[in-house]
């Protein structure tokens, strides 16, 4: 009992990053309708193929509905046949009067749960009216999945799983560098090298976190964005914010004379971190980027994060930043032995 109320919380961050990984990469992806054809119809009657993905079609009661006008239109459709679990050929009686020429397609299983392809049909040769409201008697009741799933969103698929492991990143960067800076300001207050000693460790694990998150970026661009890197706000800062902190590795290197060093490189740590912030928080939100959240994006609680995915998502945030704790003070301490080594030799 004494041995984890003194470990307790090494213990916490490694089986908190166990756990995520773990579910990160066991946990189904949600059904969701990836295609719908043909893209463009008229008026009158129309027989769309809907192709899903993760889908039972076969299997159950599954409605179909084109809608639009944030689902104040819903128009139903019948099912003509279930080629296989992932499509099936619905029938759609299109009126002539539409609030919207863009039509999004719902799926309704009660197993596989509601999903929605945005934008699906688009038609044709039909009267907008706005305010048209609903064109059936019959409306849809939402299901969720009947099992623990992770959201469905096009483009990301299954790499919506990198959310774990890229965001958490930089989540613990952050909190590597916070508590870097905290210690040069430290050192600055009462000048002990303790400090200053620990702040350089804050930024070696804030780095290697930053590195990760870099490459588990450039990865996920590529499945998602189609290139290894794109000329992003979020991406360019990121990398330009590790290029800052690795100039105070430089900086440390150049300096001989330990007081003389220690007070310059905390000054520029109070920089450095400033200017993480600026690069990976404030220039995204105010240009445009790609990122969710930023230039006029969804953020992620709103477009990724679902309550299952929080399940996942904020344990391995509080699981890699209490691992950054532990090689911070496994690297402090062994820091500190050299320091008295080196000096009582």
């Amino acid at each position: 009992m004494s041995t984890f109320k003194k470990y307790w919380w090494k213990l916490s961050g490694a089986g908190l990053v166990a756990f995520s990984v773990v579910m990160s990469f066991i946990t189904p992806l949600s059904p969701g309708i990836t295609e719908v054809s043909p893209a463009s119809i008229a008026a009158g009657p129309a027989t769309l193929t809907v192709k899903g993905y993760h889908t039972n079609f076969s299997t159950g009661t599954n409605s179909f509905w084109l809608t639009a006008n944030g689902r104040k239109f819903q128009l139903q459709g019948k099912v003509i046949s279930v080629n296989s679990p992932g499509e099936a050929t619905v029938a759609f009686n299109i009126p002539a009067e539409l609030p919207a020429n863009d039509l999004d397609l719902v799926s309704d299983h009660p197993g596989d749960g509601t999903s929605v392809l945005r934008s699906a049909v688009f038609v044709k040769d039909v009267k907008v009216t706005p305010g048209l409201a609903n064109a059936s008697g019959t409306e849809i009741t939402d299901h969720q999945p009947s099992h623990f799933t992770f959201p469905f969103k096009t483009i990301l698929y299954e790499t919506i799983r990198n959310l774990n492991f890229h965001v958490t990143m930089w989540f613990a960067l952050l909190f590597c560098m916070l508590a870097s800076v905290i210690k040069s300001i430290a050192y600055l207050s009462k000048g002990n090298l303790k400090s200053d000693r620990e702040a350089l460790e804050g930024v070696n694990v804030g780095l290697l976190f930053g590195i990760l998150g870099l490459i588990t970026g450039s990865i996920w661009a590529r499945f998602t964005w189609g290139a290894w890197w794109v000329n992003d706000t979020k991406l360019n800062g990121a990398a330009i914010s590790v290029l800052i902190y690795l100039a105070y590795l430089l900086l440390r290197n150049s300096i001989g004379e330990e007081q003389k060093r220690a007070r310059i490189v905390a000054v520029y740590n109070i920089f450095a971190f400033v200017m993480l912030i600026v690069f990976i928080q404030v220039l995204p939100r105010m240009t445009d980027s790609l990122h969710p959240g930023n230039g006029g994006n969804p953020a992620f609680s709103q477009y990724d994060l679902d309550n299952n995915m929080r399940m996942i998502f904020y344990p391995a945030v509080l699981g890699w930043m209490l691992i950054g704790a532990w090689i911070i003070n496994l690297r402090s301490r062994w820091s500190h032995l050299n320091h008295r080594i080196h000096h009582h030799a």
